[in-house]
């Protein structure tokens, strides 16, 4: 005879319940996403009151979350041919270019407005944190972009593909194969 099985654990009521029961349970808490609300209050003192503008402008950059979310759900549900995740697509890319690739050039402007100097003046004025964290992350937004892109570009061949498109712009643009 067996032993006697224990019953399941109780969720853990921090997280959300799953979608469905046919797949599995993910977090939607990513590791990056967890220490906000203990790192914005910390820096808000740190801080001292300065500030605040760069730092709200710099939550801009989580409005381009919900679509890349969107479209990790869209995947697993093997939806990539909808109609929903092309729309999501082209929101991803204007919404990332928008609010991420362009969000760091964006804040060297405002400083330099603010200070009332030439945009070329700010790396060498503006505060050595606020230089290095530039340096740190504008790389990896570029790099994510340009990964959406190429999975974009990807998305838009493959459809080329179905379609059977070989007329005589196409052939000029893949150099005649």
């Amino acid at each position: 005879m067996s032993p006697p099985m224990s019953p399941p654990d109780p969720p853990c009521p921090l997280l959300p319940p799953p979608i469905s029961p046919h797949v599995p349970h993910v977090s939607s808490l990513s590791p990056h996403d967890s220490p906000h609300p203990f790192l914005s209050p910390a820096g808000q003192l740190w801080r001292q009151g300065k500030g605040d503008y760069f730092q709200g402008i710099l939550f801009l950059a989580e409005l381009s979350t919900p679509s890349v979310c969107l479209g990790k759900v869209l995947i697993q549900y093997q939806k990539q041919n909808s109609v929903l995740h092309k729309v999501n697509g082209v929101f991803m890319l204007l919404s990332f270019f928008s609010c991420r690739v362009l969000l760091f050039p964006y804040l060297y402007y405002a400083y330099s407005r603010y200070a009332s100097i030439p945009l070329y003046w700010v790396p060498l004025v503006a505060p050595w944190q606020c230089n290095l964290g530039a340096a740190l992350l504008w790389p990896l937004q570029l790099y994510w972009f340009a990964l959406i892109c190429r999975g974009a570009l990807r998305q838009s061949g493959r459809r080329l593909k179905a379609n059977g498109s070989t007329d005589s712009s196409t052939r000029k643009l893949t150099g005649g194969r």
